[in-house]
């Protein structure tokens, strides 16, 4: 297995160093899993970590994510589950990301406060 790292998140994470002194990642709480055509119109939510910002905001298994921050998921399935990764690995804790989820055939909004993790 490799890992890399963009050169823009690499600054990022030496900034976060230099002004704070450690570093930490945005937490959410939430396993998400690319959608099924067949079946949603997004990431599903598979898990949520219980006492996780996301728990504390609503989030539960089962929820289909459609938009972040005011911005639909565009693409096909797999197209979407990256665009949401690269919006989350964006922020930085204590930042609110504003969901809209499709849950029991109603949307709803969801609003969760990143964690550091």
């Amino acid at each position: 297995i490799a890992y890399s790292i963009s050169s823009a998140d690499l600054q990022k994470t030496i900034a976060q160093y230099e002004a704070l002194g450690t570093i930490a990642g945005p937490w959410m709480g939430a396993v998400f899993y690319p959608a099924d055509p067949a079946l949603s119109a997004g990431p599903r939510v598979e898990a949520v970590r219980p006492g996780s910002p996301a728990a504390l905001a609503g989030l539960k298994a089962g929820d289909t994510v459609v938009s972040v921050d005011g911005v639909p998921l565009p693409g096909d399935p797999a197209a979407r589950f990256a665009f949401l990764q690269a919006l989350l690995r964006a922020k930085s804790p204590n930042d609110r990301v504003a969901l809209q989820v499709q849950r029991a055939g109603a949307t709803l909004p969801i609003t969760v406060t990143l964690g550091a993790r």
